[in-house]
């Protein structure tokens, strides 16, 4: 209890969809001990003044580029802003909190279904969530983003995804056994990042 109180809490819901009922990076971030919040790369020209950026000046260096960002949303204000939040402020120990509850996600992993005896299909076990601790931040650009990023597994994409942070992922469990007003929260976080 302690620890979360004296470290940041990252809710990645980058890639929940609410509306298709869909997580498409739940599993693949879990099985590869791996975090980040968007698709998008951040500008080659930003990513060596990311240190001596504030939060905002980051937010808005990314606000100028007009396809940045754009998966987000009409805008790509709120992509820049949780972005430039997790560039700043995530640090080795931060906390990363995920979540997983669409029976009918095709992204769902294969640990997320067990065989019902009686009628010899497999059946959903979630909704779940999963606490993980970051391990090691990665900087845009590097060798070691490259090396990382070889080692991946493919993520159903061309590119490699960037932004990364390692990722221990320590505990899963399901929702339903947390108290009533852990789930209303966890439900309530929409933004595909945020910090305490």
């Amino acid at each position: 209890e302690d620890a979360f109180k004296n470290k940041s809490i990252f809710h990645l819901n980058s890639f929940v969809d609410g509306k298709i009922k869909r997580n498409k990076g739940f599993g693949d971030f879990v099985e590869q001990g791996i975090a980040t919040p968007c698709f998008e790369k951040v500008p080659e020209d930003i990513a060596p003044m990311i240190a001596g950026m504030t939060q905002e000046e980051l937010r808005d260096a990314l606000m100028k580029y007009p396809d940045w960002g754009w998966w987000f949303g009409a805008s790509n204000s709120s992509g820049a802003g949780q972005v430039a939040m997790w560039l700043k402020r995530v640090k080795v120990g931060s906390f990363v909190v995920m979540r997983h509850e669409y029976e009918r996600c095709p992204h769902a992993p294969e640990w997320l279904k067990e065989r019902d005896e009686s009628s010899g299909k497999f059946e959903y076990i979630g909704p779940v969530y999963i606490i993980g601790v970051v391990t090691r931040k990665i900087k845009p650009y590097s060798e070691e983003e490259a090396y990382v990023q070889k080692e991946m597994l493919p993520f159903d994409r061309h590119e490699p995804l960037p932004s990364l942070c390692l990722v221990d992922w320590k505990r899963i469990g399901f929702k339903d056994d947390l108290k009533e007003e852990t789930q209303k929260y966890i439900n309530r976080i929409c933004q595909p990042t945020v910090v305490n």
